[in-house]
Parts: structure tokens; C-alpha cells; sequence
């Protein structure tokens, strides 16, 4: 088979299957009796917004309002980052399969048409779901190209098992070709972008757990909106899947409100460990678990997580053993006390600013507008969130830094203790 040709059926195939398994699920919750009020047609029309929805294209939408002459708009912004994820994950394959099926030098010819197949059917799609109530603008099918480009390189990553595909090897003998002091700082700079992920991960971690702890203690609130909806056993299953897309947004809004800063479903609106202010909600059961009340006086620990993890990120950042500023540091202030406490006071911002940078595009990312109303804007406020998260994350690897050597010390001298009399006993055994 052509390359060309294997670029247009991969790209081609993996979009299908996509838009085909949101259609499958919409059409099993409106034959089991969701939205009774809409055709088939309007049913597939939907999926064709999620899969546009759930790789970042914006959805303009009119909907006139029951009984009166008035007509809301807005538009629908909002990635899903489980389907999302879903979505890329099929992009991924895309890469790979591609790359395996052709030699490096003449992958281009399989991936040039890829990409444009990809491009032509979010346009086509686009344009047949442009209905009186629906617009897309023409530019917001490069959304879509953008998580087709991430899925390919991913992809290409799995099938050589290396970035050299992207020129690394040219930036790791340009490094080499440094000075030392080069070198040592961005060896520095790598270790602490690794201990700022083990912090991030450390506390996306801990919210999912307390996200899994409010579903369990909220149950009883999402079970009566599944039966409000009326959905049926295998309506409701489907229902339930669509809501794994929204998961991964919950447990980023949790983690937000795990830094006291919270976040909002609509305008006017806050979710917050201080306190909760909740209008009238959709009808979708996860979001039932959101707590109605809150007070500081019975959430004030949660505060504490944050911080936490940051010391987590300290002790992985003083095992790591790469932190050159703090040699830095202390080669030109020399001072006993003030030097070492400079420099984790160093170690602290630069980790706390890339915290900071990562986690507002994440929380800008699983934010958005459901549209119209008062729920054109939802989730946390990025830039507050991120930077209340960043310092928390800093203060907490500052004291994780300055408390590994004593978690450490024991753990050297134990070692110290049990080989010596095994060197002793060997070197007084006679020849």
C-alpha cells in the first residue's frame, strides 16, 4: 500500500472511531429516553460537537428559550480531558503504526496526508453540523490538527523509544560542547523540573483520592439524579461513561480547592474550602458530589496537602543530588547559616514558579464555557490557582529540602554500622 494512502486510511480510521463511539453512547441514552424532545439526527449533530468539543474547537450555539421569544447564545468551549484523552490516545496509534510501516527518511510521505485527512474531516464535519443553531468557525479546525500533531509525535516517541526524532542528540552534543558551568545548570535545571512533576503528581494524586472520597460520601445526591433523569439501566451506563469524560476536569477543580482558591460552576458561583455559594446546577449526577455546605473550621486540613506534597518534591530534590546552585551559593557567600539557607530559599521560587507556569495552563486547559448563561465560565481561575499552588508546593520543598539530611542520616550510619565488622572480621582472617 501506498504511504500516502496508509496516511488518509489511519488518520481517517481513527477520527471514525472516535465520533462513532460518542454516537454509540448518544444514541443508546436516547433510545432508553434522554433528551425525548430531539430526532436522531440531533443526536448524531451532538456527537459531532463533543469530538469537535473534546479536541478544543469552539461550538457557537442558539438556543431559544421554552415558552418565551427570547434566544440565549454563547459558545461552548470546554475540553473533557478524559474523552480528550481518549481522542489522543487514538492519534497516538496513528504515529506509531505510521512509523512502522515506513523507513524514518520517508515517513513525511505517510504523515503529510495524514494530517490533511485529519484537517478535511473535522472540516467536513464541521460543516455538516453548521446548522441554524450550531456554528463552527472555519479556523477552529486547527484545534483538532493540534491534538492529531501531539498524537502523531507521541506516537513516533513509542515506535523509536527515543526523542531523537526531534533533534536531541544534536542538543545533548551541543551540551557537551559547553562549559562546565553550562552543564551543571542545566543538569540543575532538569532536576528541578523533575522534582516540580513529583510535586504536581504528588498532588493531582492526592485529589483524585478525595475526589473518590466525596463520589463515596455523596452517593446518595448522584444516585437521585440518575433517577430523576430516568435513564434506565443501560441509559444510565451510558450516561456514566460520558461523565468518565468529565473526571479528570473534577479532579484538577478538586486540587484547586484542595489550595483554598477553589472554583466556580457559573457565574457568580464558588466552591471553596472557606465556604460554598451554589446556584441551580445541570443535571449531572458527578457533580452532585461537589459538597452544598463547607466552612475553613471543618476543612482547614485539606490546606495542608498542598504543602505536603511539596516536601515530597524537597527530599526526591535533595536525593537527586544535582541542585549546583546551592555548590554555588555557598562557594560565594560561604557563611555557615546564611548561605545554605539562601540557597534553599533559591531551590523554593525557581521549583514554586514552575509549578506555578505548568499548573495554570493545566486548570486554564480544564476550564472553559458550557455555552450560555451562567455557565459560561467554569472551573478554577487559573492564574490564582496556579500561583497559590506553586507557593504551597515551594514552602512545602523548602522543608522537604532542609529535613532530608536528617531523614537521610540515619539510613547512612545504619549502612556504616552493619559493614564494619564484616571488614574488620575479613581483614584480621589469616591467609
Amino acid at each position: 500500500m501506498p504511504l500516502w494512502l496508509q496516511g488518509v486510511i489511519e488518520s481517517c480510521a481513527a477520527a471514525l472511531m472516535g465520533i462513532a463511539g460518542l454516537a454509540v453512547l448518544l444514541i443508546g441514552m436516547w433510545l432508553f429516553g434522554a433528551w425525548a424532545n430531539m430526532d436522531l439526527l440531533a443526536v448524531g449533530q451532538l456527537a459531532g460537537v463533543l469530538w469537535l468539543a473534546g479536541q478544543g474547537t469552539p461550538v457557537a450555539l442558539t438556543v431559544p428559550q421554552p415558552g418565551t421569544e427570547e434566544i440565549m447564545s454563547g459558545t461552548l468551549w470546554f475540553l473533557p480531558l478524559g474523552l480528550t484523552a481518549i481522542l489522543l490516545y487514538l492519534t497516538t496509534r496513528v504515529g506509531h503504526r505510521l512509523a512502522r510501516a515506513s523507513e524514518a527518511r520517508k515517513l513525511w510521505q505517510a504523515l503529510i496526508p495524514a494530517v490533511l485527512a485529519y484537517g478535511l474531516f473535522a472540516f467536513g464535519l464541521s460543516s455538516l453540523i453548521s446548522v441554524e443553531r450550531i456554528h463552527v468557525p472555519p479556523a477552529g479546525v486547527l484545534a483538532p490538527l493540534g491534538i492529531f500533531g501531539l498524537g502523531i509525535v507521541l506516537g513516533l516517541r513509542r515506535r523509536y523509544g527515543s526523542w531523537r526524532f526531534l533533534g536531541t542528540e544534536a542538543i545533548g552534543t551541543w551540551m557537551s560542547a559547553r562549559s562546565q558551568q553550562v552543564r551543571w545548570m542545566l543538569s540543575f535545571l532538569a532536576s528541578m523540573v523533575k522534582a516540580a512533576t513529583v510535586g504536581i503528581l504528588a498532588a493531582v494524586a492526592s485529589a483524585a483520592v478525595l475526589t473518590v472520597v466525596l463520589i463515596g460520601v455523596q452517593w446518595a445526591p448522584i444516585t437521585e439524579v440518575y433517577q430523576r433523569l430516568g435513564t434506565g439501566i443501560w441509559g444510565g451506563l451510558a450516561l456514566t461513561l460520558l461523565q468518565a469524560a468529565l473526571l479528570p476536569n473534577l479532579v484538577l477543580w478538586v486540587l484547586s480547592w484542595m489550595t483554598g482558591i477553589g472554583f466556580s460552576l457559573g457565574t457568580g458561583s464558588l466552591i471553596a474550602p472557606a465556604g460554598t455559594i451554589l446556584g441551580p446546577q445541570p443535571a449531572i449526577p458527578l457533580l452532585a458530589a461537589i459538597p452544598p455546605e463547607s466552612s475553613l473550621a471543618d476543612t482547614w486540613w485539606v490546606l495542608l496537602i498542598p504543602v505536603a506534597c511539596g516536601i515530597v518534591a524537597g527530599v526526591w530534590l535533595f536525593r537527586d543530588g544535582e541542585n549546583h546552585v546551592e555548590d554555588w551559593i555557598t562557594q560565594r557567600v560561604g557563611h555557615p547559616i546564611v548561605a545554605p539557607a539562601l540557597a534553599t530559599l533559591t531551590t523554593g521560587v525557581i521549583l514554586a514558579a514552575i509549578v506555578a507556569v505548568v499548573m495554570m495552563l493545566v486548570w486554564w486547559l480544564s476550564s472553559g464555557s458550557w455555552g450560555f448563561g451562567k455557565f459560561d465560565e467554569v472551573g478554577p481561575t487559573a492564574w490564582l490557582s496556579g500561583l497559590t499552588l506553586g507557593g504551597e508546593v515551594g514552602v512545602g520543598a523548602m522543608l522537604g529540602y532542609v529535613l532530608a539530611p536528617l531523614v537521610d542520616a540515619p539510613l547512612y550510619s545504619s549502612t556504616k554500622d552493619q559493614t564494619q565488622p564484616t571488614v574488620t572480621s575479613g581483614s584480621a582472617d589469616p591467609d
